[in-house]
């Protein structure tokens, strides 16, 4: 028989005597830790890698890190469960995936959902095409001053109230704020949310007053 992660043989005892598999083993082997079919691990290759203290070793000392990831011949040791250092691994690079700055959102956006121009969407209503104005900026920069005609959601409140203020998602909807960044994340959502033809005036209501468009 083989003493458990010693690596070294020894001879068999007499038959009958000591061959029966210890209580602590059958633990052991029950949670994967000495082989069986745990499909995480494998059988340690090497001394000291074994959950089971090496006989001799000070109760105190620890086995090297090198025992726990190296087996005989320099190889990895294949009794280590990897599965949950893999899985750690795979969502720190998510969480890093998923940092984005506001700047890096609002690109990402833009990308996504089409960009008009102030000209565009000017020269759109005043040559009378179905277009609704969707201004998303808070109420009080509403009152300030707004395009004629646009139709006030407040960003926070888009996916709320969507359904109720714009029932037709097949029509085109073009979404301003004050420069055009909510307003390209409420267009990606837009999107999103079926509305296929939803556009981002890029510059905002502050390029169309640079223009010189009428506003309320």
């Amino acid at each position: 028989m083989r003493k458990a992660g010693s690596g070294v043989a020894l001879a068999p005892l007499a038959s009958g005597v000591g061959n029966e598999e210890s209580p602590e083993d059958a633990s052991l082997r029950g949670v994967g830790k000495l082989g069986g079919d745990d499909p995480l691990t494998e059988p340690y290759s090497t001394p000291g890698a074994s959950p089971l203290r090496p006989e001799g070793e000070s109760p105190s000392k620890k086995p090297s890190h090198a025992n726990h990831t190296k087996g005989a011949g320099g190889e990895p040791n294949s009794r280590l469960p990897r599965f949950p250092y893999m899985i750690h691994a795979i969502n720190l690079m998510k969480g890093a995936e998923m940092a984005k700055t506001f700047e890096e959102m609002v690109a990402e956006a833009r990308r996504a959902a089409d960009q008009r121009s102030v000209e565009e969407v000017r020269e759109a209503m005043k040559s009378g095409e179905q277009i609704t104005i969707l201004d998303v900026r808070e109420p009080a920069e509403w009152e300030d001053a707004h395009i004629t005609e646009a139709k006030l959601i407040p960003r926070g409140l888009l996916e709320y109230m969507a359904a109720d203020e714009l029932p037709d998602k097949e029509a085109l909807i073009v979404v301003h704020c004050a420069t055009g960044g909510r307003s390209a994340l409420a267009a990606k959502t837009l999107k999103e949310m079926g509305y296929e033809n939803a556009a981002n005036m890029d510059g905002g209501i502050t390029a169309w007053r640079e223009r010189g468009y009428e506003v309320e």
